[in-house]
């Protein structure tokens, strides 16, 4: 190498070090997330705000503090600090360990429930037994994706408000059971129960689905087709908390088999690239919604986690234009979730007791609790949602086994015995 390369490479560390050294990297915090994936948290005001590295806000955000330091934003520059960010995120993890994110709801301190407002401020409502409130995220608690959606909150919401909204909704004689899940789904760390919609075109199923979904956990592309892969499961899976999936006519074991297990929190794994030897790992607890002309599947380990409805076509004198029903969730949506917000407490406290009260449970014991409790809470009497459940899973279990020939003569059976 000549003494002209030599003086060239000298620049680019001298380049290099002076980026390094002006850039603001007391703005930051690094650290390594629970699928070993490299984060940054930028702190703004009175919050955090938390971004992977490989985010593209984030090397928006890059971008704009080497512009603050008079320096180019190219390519090469970004890519200095980025690796940078990277190196510190692993040496926290190193020293550390990781820091789990979640997405919309989690358990933070003392057993309480912290939900993400999705706001530019990045608040939270933090919600315990004594009651709730909102304040900045000021801990790495939540991610967010281009999938989530601003959680509107209108503390003025009644249980009048939550009852005009599920009216949008064709829910027949299943109104009791699927207010009380709804009331639920936003309390985390336990399995909730797959809801599947089932009825022929003109039962308001989809408009179920996505009502459901963008109340519970808002997104701008509310219900998705069936997955054609495991890929876009996965990626489906791993940017919402709630899965909705639309007009699904078949599940397959595979898919079955990952539904099932991202509603319980059990692992998945798979390779990143197939040239290399680094794994993709992939574990979440996820509320799922679907729907379809017909029962999808018969595989007993996802309809043990499922509760089916099937809806009746919804007559021509009560059916509403799209427009107005848009019109109405706009106005009505916040004030629901607002009412959710404040009665969550109470079903904390329900649940305290129905634990200690009710001894027979199905497979989904600690769902068919928070159901009960949210019953409770929303002023159904002692019993009632547990009973109401007990005896749909019953008739479900019937149905299940009388699809096949084998489940007719266990029956039979049964019956004769």
């Amino acid at each position: 190498m000549n003494n002209e390369e030599n003086i060239g490479e000298e620049e680019k560390k001298n380049k290099r070090k002076k980026i390094q050294d002006k850039f603001p990297w007391d703005k930051f915090e690094f650290f390594v997330d629970q699928f070993k994936k490299p984060c940054a948290a930028l702190k703004v005001d009175n919050h955090l705000e938390v971004y992977r590295t490989s985010s593209d806000t984030l090397k928006a955000i890059i971008a704009s503090e080497l512009a603050r330091m008079k320096t180019s934003a190219t390519a090469e520059n970004i890519s200095i600090i980025k690796g940078l960010m990277e190196a510190k995120a692993y040496d926290y993890y190193r020293s550390r360990g990781e820091v789990s994110l979640n997405l919309r709801t989690r358990i933070i301190g003392n057993n309480k429930i912290a939900i993400d407002l999705g706001d530019n401020k990045w608040n939270i409502a933090v919600i315990s037994k004594q009651g709730y409130e909102i304040k900045p995220m000021q801990e790495p608690y939540f991610i967010r994706y281009n999938t989530t959606a601003r959680f509107s909150v209108d503390e003025t919401g009644t249980q009048q408000d939550f009852d005009a909204y599920l009216s949008l909704i064709n829910l027949q004689e299943y109104s009791d059971i699927i207010k009380a899940w709804t009331l639920s789904a936003l309390i985390p760390g336990y399995p909730h129960f797959i809801l599947m919609l089932l009825g022929t075109k003109g039962s308001g199923k989809s408009t179920a689905t996505t009502l459901l979904k963008q109340l519970i956990d808002p997104s701008p592309i509310g219900a998705i087709g069936r997955p054609h892969n495991q890929d876009s499961l996965f990626l489906a899976l791993a940017h919402s908390y709630v899965v909705a999936f639309d007009n699904v006519d078949s599940i397959g074991e595979s898919f079955a088999s990952d539904l099932a297990r991202a509603v319980t929190g059990e692992g998945n794994q798979r390779r990143k690239l197939y040239t290399d030897e680094d794994d993709m790992l992939f574990r979440f607890k996820r509320i799922i919604i679907l729907n379809g002309i017909n029962q999808p599947t018969r595989r007993a380990d996802l309809l043990n986690r499922t509760l089916i409805f099937e809806l009746e076509n919804i007559p021509p004198d009560k059916r509403k234009p799209e427009s107005d029903i848009n019109e109405q969730v706009a106005r009505l949506a916040p004030k629901v979730r607002g009412f959710i917000i404040k009665t969550i407490p109470k079903v904390i406290q329900q649940y305290i007791i129905v634990k200690k009260e009710l001894t027979l449970l199905p497979r989904m014991a600690d769902s068919t609790i928070w159901l009960e409790a949210a019953g409770r809470a929303l002023g159904y009497e002692k019993g009632h949602i547990y009973n109401r459940l007990m005896s749909f899973l019953e008739s479900e279990d019937k149905s299940v086994l009388e699809s096949s020939e084998l489940g007719q003569l266990v029956i039979e059976a049964i019956e004769s015995y």
